[in-house]
């Protein structure tokens, strides 16, 4: 049994790191509930507030590998736009944002609600529209059809320090032409209450947005990525590996995924094995699936994955695969 004292001083150490929004690299923290009630949409839409706080873009400025990173950089300013933005609809979408001081908003905020959804007169914009006391509500063409991946590709198509472009594969392979979209993968759908001020007033529910923003850090959304596809040719056993991602995975220098596939007779003992490793120069392509061929038959196919957020990180699974052969 471990001793008492011990055991409050892990739980102050954990409750410190929930306050200052700080983690280990692979298990980032929430912002802390300090900030979230800073910001003014809070009081009438808390739970995507908090959705919010735990997601990389509200930690896109406090984040402490970010400031790590950025304080070796020649031009640190030129990171600024996409992790600190004026709201985007005040300038050119098709351009990357540029940053906002201190004195408009919070940095701490990262990208806030305001960067996405302030219009230029100051009107909240959004895919539906409604009549409300709190603010002149708007459907903008940045949320819904054609252009509703433009707010993400604003930033994701620029390519600076580890992170890569990747709005530019998702733009050059048409994955909108498949009905794909950033906001599709990434923003998983929720219904609720239209807003959470008034507790006696109508209960007006609504089909929209996780503002969690699934991405890699999650292994069941990082599953997706990777589509598997197993093929019987004579002697040989042919596996399929298919981008399910829309652009390059990994996105980001430093991160690396490793896939081991092992062929099983029937007593479960191995009789080949193969690894692959994706990182920034042998990445996933959109367009060209990545190929394992086992020659000999057995009666189990298994795939595993791990994620290596950084390099000093520890592997995280995130795919454990089992193909029976008949």
């Amino acid at each position: 049994m471990r001793n008492p004292i011990d055991v409050l001083i892990a739980l102050a150490a954990v409750l410190i790191l929930a306050a200052t929004g700080v983690g280990r690299e692979d298990e980032p923290a929430s912002l802390p509930l300090a900030t979230v009630e800073a910001v003014s949409c809070t009081e009438c839409h808390r739970a995507i507030a908090l959705e919010w706080a735990d997601s990389l873009h509200a930690r896109a400025w406090v984040d402490p590998i970010y400031q790590k990173a950025v304080k070796k950089k020649r031009r640190p300013s030129s990171c600024y736009g996409c992790h600190i933005p004026l709201p985007l609809h005040s300038g050119d979408l098709a351009k990357k944002p540029k940053p906002r001081s201190a004195e408009s908003e919070p940095l701490e905020h990262g990208i806030s609600c305001r960067s996405c959804h302030e219009g230029p007169d100051g009107e909240i914009l959004g895919p539906f529209g409604a009549e409300t006391e709190a603010h002149r509500s708007v459907q903008s063409p940045s949320f819904v059809g054609a252009g509703r991946d433009q707010l993400c590709a604003s930033c994701h198509r620029t390519n600076i320090g580890p992170v890569i472009g990747v709005a530019k594969d998702f733009e050059s392979t048409r994955q909108a032409d498949r009905d794909r979209s950033c906001v599709g993968c990434h923003m998983s759908f929720e219904i609720r209450e239209l807003a959470e001020s008034d507790p006696n007033g109508p209960k007006i529910e609504r089909k929209g947005r996780n503002h969690r923003i699934n991405g890699p850090s999650d292994p069941e959304f990082l599953e997706r990525a990777f589509q598997l596809s197993l093929e019987a040719e004579e002697g040989a056993l042919r596996l399929r590996i298919a981008n399910g991602a829309g652009h390059r995975v990994p996105g980001l220098i430093g991160r690396r995924f490793e896939l081991t596939g092992r062929l099983l007779d029937e007593e479960g003992q191995e009789l080949a094995s193969q690894t692959a490793t994706f990182d920034t120069f042998s990445y996933l392509d959109v367009t060209k699936p990545f190929e394992w061929v086992f020659k000999g038959t057995g009666a189990v196919l298994t795939v595993t994955g791990l994620h290596f957020p950084t390099e000093k990180s520890r592997p995280i699974p995130f795919l454990n695969e089992r193909f029976e052969i008949e």
